[in-house]
């Protein structure tokens, strides 16, 4: 990150009182590197962006605590390469559930019915997943959509691991039920389903 900016110390402590200029100043001295580490990492401008939003959207609503940060040129690099990071890892779990999707497709009869089958099914997997509880939602997009480990999970929504872990089955049983109930070449729906999760 680049040198700390003229009287950090003391815009970093109006923004922990909710000074949204000061705000606006801190993000107008940093985002430029925050956007160039995404972008070395990520290769995508799009995605880039996405983290410069994130990070400064985390350190707005965490705003309190940088109070308690002494160097905060080393707190924004920690919280770009945690976001960064994280986005490496999305697009890894989501590279993985489309290479699944495709063996999957390819291992099925390859005509166009198979094919419209196949994207219902999805639909239907989106649908049930839709349908859950708010903290069973977020548990099972948290692990199986972006990747996170439990005990991250379970930080981030600041509830115990064994919570999270009850959210999941709890899901996991609610997808399922509603899978068996809404597709009728069930057989099909199962083989895929597994492999997504």
């Amino acid at each position: 990150m680049r040198a700390a900016m003229a009287d950090e110390e003391l815009i970093l402590s109006d923004i922990t009182t909710g000074n949204r200029a000061a705000f606006t100043t801190l993000y107008q001295f940093y985002h430029r590197s925050v956007y160039g580490y995404a972008l070395s990492f990520l290769k995508d401008e799009t995605l880039a962006q996405e983290i410069v939003q994130d990070v400064f959207m985390k350190i707005w609503i965490r705003r309190r605590i940088l109070k308690n940060v002494s160097n905060f040129g080393a707190y924004l690099s920690v919280c770009t390469r945690n976001e960064t990071l994280n986005a490496l890892k999305k697009e890894a779990v989501q590279q993985k559930h489309y290479q699944a999707m495709q063996a999957t497709q390819s291992e099925l009869d390859p005509g166009t019915e198979n094919v419209i089958q196949l994207n219902e099914t999805r639909k239907i997997l989106d649908l049930a997943i839709d349908r859950l509880p708010p903290q069973q939602k977020k548990v099972y997009s948290l692990l199986n959509i972006e990747g996170l480990k439990l005990d991250d999970v379970a930080e981030q929504l600041h509830i115990t691991p064994s919570t999270a872990k009850t959210h999941l089955k709890s899901a996991l049983k609610s997808i399922r039920s509603f899978l068996v109930v809404h597709n009728r070449t069930l057989g099909s729906l199962l083989v895929i389903f597994h492999k997504i999760i």
